[in-house]
């Protein structure tokens, strides 16, 4: 499982969809509480706000049922991807295969999965959603991206509004917490400024 979701992250950042609504990011976790925190923050709020900002422009609010609909596909996948290991036989489907290659018919029913590539499997379907399902040009990602790349900036400086909105209200009201968090930040400070004298100097 974690293969497939490095594979789905990586490949649906190679190819981006143009009305893309967040950056692609898939964890898996097994806990409970960790992922229903996840869910809460990361798609039920984002999704509540932006349909309320539909609303201010007169347009039908639609990303809340979007991720409801998402939710309730996943749950379906909740019994495989939550457990450890999960054991199964396949007795039966090998029999099937030694049958199909005694009388020859192994190529034409094959399904043997062990010899998909799984990242090519990957990157064919996102093109084929993108292409098939989405109506966008597979030829021209560069709109795409930008607006990736867009989404990108939107969540650091939500996520840099959020830090210092705690900045303000927890730390800085406590001098032991204050003083921890100004050694972090210079000890962040110093390593940039290093690192762009040592880029600096490689330039020159």
């Amino acid at each position: 499982w974690q293969k497939m979701s490095n594979y789905l992250t990586e490949y649906s950042k190679r190819i981006p969809y143009e009305h893309a609504f967040r950056r692609p990011n898939l964890s898996l976790t097994s806990h409970s509480l960790l992922h229903d925190s996840y869910v809460f923050f990361s798609h039920l709020i984002p999704a509540y706000l932006a349909d309320i900002g539909l609303r201010c422009i007169g347009q039908k609010p639609h990303i809340v049922n979007i991720y409801k609909n998402l939710h309730r596909t996943l749950l379906a996948l909740e019994s495989f991807t939550i457990r450890g290991e999960i054991q199964c036989s396949y007795e039966s489907v090998n029999s099937l295969r030694q049958l199909l290659t005694e009388n020859n018919l192994s190529n034409e029913f094959f399904f043997d999965i062990r010899a998909l590539h799984w990242p090519t499997y990957v990157e064919s379907y996102l093109i084929g959603t993108k292409r098939y399902v989405l109506n966008e040009d597979v030829q021209c990602l560069n709109g795409a991206q930008k607006h990736l790349n867009n989404l990108r900036n939107i969540r650091w400086t939500f996520n840099t509004i959020v830090l210092v909105l705690l900045w303000r209200i927890f730390i800085s009201k406590r001098p032991t917490a204050r003083n921890l968090w100004y050694f972090i930040m210079n000890f962040f400070v110093a390593k940039f400024v290093r690192f762009f004298k040592i880029l600096s100097a490689g330039n020159t």
